[in-house]
C-alpha cells in the first residue's frame, strides 16, 4: 500500500504506457478500461515532437477519458522548421478518471516526413469506494 488516492491508501497497480512510432505517424496511446468498480488516474504525461527534416509540426495534444469525463488536459505542440528541433512537455499531475473508463493521449496531427511524435503516460488503477 504504497500509493495515495483522494487521501487514502490504495495497493500497488502502477503502470506505464508509451509509443514512439516512425516517422510521420501520429503518437497516440490508450489504457484500457480498468475494469467494474475501478478507475485510472494518471500521474504524469510526457509529449514530444523532434524535427528530423526542415519541416515545422504544429499538433494539439489531449488527454482524455474515452467515456462520461472528456478531455482533462490539452495544448499545442509546436516545433520549428530546423532538423533537430525538439519540444517535451512533461507534467506531473492527478488526473482522476471515470469508473471503467479508458485513458488516451494522443496528438492530432500527422507530422510530417522525417519528423517524430512520442507520447507518455504513467498512473495507477484504483478501487472505486
Amino acid at each position: 500500500m504504497s500509493n495515495v488516492a483522494d487521501g487514502r491508501a490504495i495497493p500497488d497497480s502502477g503502470w506505464a504506457v508509451e509509443h514512439s512510432p516512425a516517422a510521420n505517424t501520429i503518437a497516440t496511446v490508450t489504457k484500457t478500461a480498468p475494469g467494474p468498480g475501478k478507475y485510472h488516474v494518471v500521474t504524469a504525461i510526457t509529449v514530444t515532437a523532434r524535427a528530423g527534416a526542415a519541416t515545422a509540426i504544429l499538433a494539439k495534444a489531449t488527454l482524455s477519458g474515452n467515456g462520461a469525463t472528456g478531455v482533462n488536459w490539452s495544448a499545442r505542440v509546436g516545433v520549428a522548421a530546423v532538423i533537430g528541433e525538439t519540444c517535451v512537455i512533461a507534467i506531473p499531475g492527478a488526473w482522476r478518471f471515470a469508473a471503467n473508463e479508458a485513458v488516451t493521449l494522443a496528438l492530432d496531427t500527422i507530422p510530417g516526413a522525417s519528423n517524430f511524435e512520442t507520447v507518455a503516460m504513467t498512473g495507477f488503477v484504483a478501487d472505486v469506494l
